[in-house]
């Protein structure tokens, strides 16, 4: 399978069925089939997105907090 990908990152990281590109303002995550699953520019700077331990949770990092984010559909 190919995919194009259109994100801008300076960081990627591949956990279970994800595909996590980040840079400071924005995250996009893709599922390894090439499916999208999230894509989001935030106002402010971000460190890190990592993945959490249970399904669909992900921490994102800044110079001074540290957010756990649960990703549901709509």
């Amino acid at each position: 399978m190919d995919t194009d990908i259109s994100y801008e990152y300076n960081n990627l990281s591949i956990v279970d069925e994800d595909i996590i590109f980040y840079n400071d303002m924005s995250c996009a995550i893709m599922r390894v089939d090439g499916s999208e699953k999230f894509c989001h520019s935030f106002d402010w700077e971000i460190d890190y997105f990592i993945k959490a331990d249970d399904t669909n949770s992900y921490y994102i990092i800044d110079a001074a907090k540290i957010y756990k984010v649960k990703l549901t559909e709509d």
